[in-house]
């Protein structure tokens, strides 16, 4: 293990612990992060399986169409479609819907390679199909007869310029607010060259980052608006995806890319594990929905679950900075930059108190949760400020004692 990663793990804790230790972008991959990609498909067709049964019972017909369609997909194709962030999203709508399943969405989503080629052969039924994980598309734009492959980042992970799923708006989002704008051609190659570039300097600095890129961000939907900063966005129903904005613009850093692509991942990686083990906040009860704890990196109040991932998501940005600057590969402007990221990540695990008083008086956190926060803060700090020389620049040391620290909670402020 990395010489800052040394405590000792409590009962019921290893499944945190793997998750913490490969966020340290340490050379060994832990099982956790391939082995939950296969519990969650497993438990996904467990519900899909729940979901027909019970549509059985209302409406026999839908669900003997939504179990043909499923039925005519090869093992791989089934494997695919329950990776799809559109079919988890489709599945946890059903979930909370409280009514009668509605199989339509599903179905449309149960496209295999034959099913795509079958409808290319048809140009007078020019509808436009695409496969689950919208790499492939029979009739792409409406055009009869035109089958469209959509790239892939690092061989797997779909970059989403123009399927339905990526044009959808949503005025919640600051990536899908508004209407589609689609990209010219020379931005899509400049969006791709970007994206490959940052990428595999992810893979050649922390191999286990590129990895749960790879397991845990199966779509990456690109849109642009002008006007705009850049962007980037994770929405835990939609688990598999993750959205850029104007990746395509020169404010768009290679740097902040990089940053990115892995911030956006370990929230997908986040998501996975609540999904599959628990909840990182409990809600109702004691948990006040109102509560906005404020953040010791941005210093702005946040809702509580992404204070808590956001914990997470510094803890590997800042650990793939340092790997960065370890490599010795960095001009003295990329080192200089470097630093202040460094700098700007640390800063939150340096502020006093534990990062769990930030939130463990305002809401019903599970105490694993709670542990692992502070099992990153003493990593961190234990690498920082061991002795006074050993010190970054710039970086505001906790004074002793400073647990007791109460931080303030602003109520129905905008995170």
């Amino acid at each position: 293990m990395p010489e800052a990663f040394f405590f000792t793990p409590t009962a019921g804790c290893p499944p945190v612990l793997q998750i913490i230790y490969s966020l340290t972008a340490g050379g060994s991959c832990p099982p956790l992060i391939d082995n939950q990609v296969e519990h969650f498909v497993q438990k996904l067709k467990f519900q899909f399986e729940d979901l027909l049964w019970l549509a059985r019972l209302s409406s026999p017909e839908t669900a003997r169409a939504a179990s043909a369609a499923y039925e005519a997909l090869s093992a791989r194709e089934r494997y695919a479609f329950f990776l799809s962030p559109a079919v988890f999203s489709e599945m946890f709508r059903q979930q909370w819907a409280g009514k009668t399943p509605e199989l339509r969405g599903l179905i449309d989503l149960c496209i295999g390679e034959s099913a795509l080629e079958t409808s290319a052969q048809y140009p007078g039924e020019a509808r436009e199909r695409w496969n689950p994980l919208f790499s492939k598309a029979s009739h792409a734009g409406g055009i009869p007869g035109n089958a469209y492959v959509a790239p892939l980042l690092g061989g797997s992970v779909t970059v989403d310029l123009s399927s339905p799923f990526c044009k959808r708006s949503d005025m919640t989002s600051p990536v899908f607010f508004g209407d589609f704008v689609p990209f010219t051609e020379e931005e899509k190659e400049r969006v791709l060259s970007k994206l490959s570039a940052a990428f595999a300097e992810i893979e050649a600095t922390a191999p286990i980052f590129a990895r749960i890129i790879r397991n845990y961000t199966r779509v990456a939907c690109v849109r642009k608006r002008e006007g705009a900063p850049p962007a980037s966005e994770q929405v835990s129903d939609e688990i598999g995806a993750i959205r850029l904005l104007n990746v395509h613009s020169p404010d768009y850093t290679h740097e902040s890319l990089m940053d990115d692509l892995i911030h956006e991942s370990v929230h997908n990686l986040l998501s996975t594990y609540e999904y599959l083990e628990h909840p990182f906040q409990i809600v109702g009860g004691e948990s006040d929905g109102d509560a906005r704890p404020v953040s010791p990196w941005s210093m702005r109040p946040i809702r509580v679950l992404p204070f808590l991932h956001a914990v997470f998501v510094y803890f590997a940005i800042l650990h793939y900075t340092l790997k960065r600057m370890e490599r010795g590969e960095l001009s003295a402007e990329q080192q200089r930059l470097a630093v202040k990221r460094r700098n700007r990540y640390a800063s939150g695990f340096l502020m006093p108190g534990k990062l769990s008083d930030y939130v463990k008086p305002f809401s019903n956190v599970d105490p694993r949760t709670l542990h692992a926060m502070d099992q990153m803060q003493q990593i961190i700090r234990r690498r920082f400020s061991p002795l006074p020389e050993s010190r970054p620049e710039n970086v505001a040391v906790a004074p002793a004692g400073g647990a007791q620290y109460q931080p303030p909670v602003q109520k129905g402020a905008a995170p």
